[in-house]
């Protein structure tokens, strides 16, 4: 929930000034993603939060989800709590993500994020002058990986990636962001055969943004979690962050993956905002089907 900074806009006057301003369509345009999920692919991957491992030359690793989000966006009053605007309200989301491996140090990669579905009051009464409401089937921010390993001992797993962004089209559509983006991170597991634990830490250099007082730009991106159990059933559990000036969104999220043969897997689960922010929402689902050769 949108609560505004409260540096920037304090108590009631939040509700007064979303609706009563008069701000130019422009400095009401979105740029900013509602849904932070991205299946992560990779042989040690867990559900958004990635390792260090990835495919060994010639071959390859992918993830394609569907998922649905309720709520990542709502702005409320902040002194009675009643809900002014819910620019979005839910999503059914669809991405697409494959990695492949050039050497035994250097893997590449491509992502592309759908919104197939959208509902919410965009922008409608927050006095941009412009009603129309959320658009379906747009691109959000389509991904080019570039994976270096930095360590492969055993069971351990370190890497870096560098992460580039582009908006697919959905920038004013809360699907993605004003402008490229690019995110150095570094990435670790240790995978065993009851247990896979896997971290990644990274900054992402976004534009800076205004959005209803509310500053979004460049922010550290932090993730952790497991993968528990024998094969073919097997329990993930994750928690996934980022630390912005204005925003800092937690999500819980966790699934229960299926081992196939052949290098199939299937995660089907779920996860919930444990704070308030914009973009954390108050619950998801989803389905990821994976591919490791």
């Amino acid at each position: 929930m949108w609560h505004g900074p409260p540096h920037t806009v304090s108590g009631g006057l939040f509700a007064l000034l979303v609706l009563m301003a008069r701000p130019a369509a422009a400095q009401l345009d979105p740029g900013v993603v509602a849904d932070r999920f991205v299946p992560a692919p990779g042989p040690s991957s867990l559900l958004a939060v990635e390792g260090g491992d990835f495919p060994a030359p010639g071959l390859s690793a992918g993830a394609l989800s569907l998922g649905y989000v309720a709520r990542p966006i709502t702005i409320v009053n902040r002194v009675t709590g009643a809900v002014v605007s819910r620019p979005v309200s839910s999503l059914a989301t669809a991405d697409a993500a494959v990695e492949v491996g050039l050497t035994r140090h250097l893997a590449i990669g491509l992502g592309v994020p759908l919104i197939i579905a959208a509902r919410g009051d965009r922008l409608a009464g927050l006095g941009s002058g412009e009603e129309r409401p959320l658009a379906p089937l747009v691109f959000g921010d389509v991904r080019l990986r570039i994976k270096v390993r930095l360590f492969d001992r055993r069971a351990v797993h370190l890497a870096l990636a560098g992460i580039f962004t582009a908006p697919g089209g959905g920038e004013r559509d809360f699907a993605a962001t004003a402008g490229p983006t690019f995110e150095p991170r570094a990435a670790g597991d240790f995978a065993s055969r009851w247990i896979t634990v896997a971290a990644h830490v990274g900054y992402r250099f976004a534009p800076q943004r205004t959005f209803l007082a509310t500053r979004f730009g460049g922010e550290l991106d932090w993730g952790a979690g497991a993968v528990i159990g024998p094969w073919p059933l097997r329990a993930v559990v994750e928690v996934q962050g980022a630390v912005g000036v204005d925003v800092h969104p937690i999500e819980l999220r966790g699934a229960l993956r299926v081992v196939l043969p052949r290098g199939f897997s299937i995660d089907a689960g779920g996860g919930a905002g444990l704070v308030r922010d914009p973009t954390t929402p108050s619950w998801r689902a989803f389905a990821v089907a994976r591919y490791a050769g």
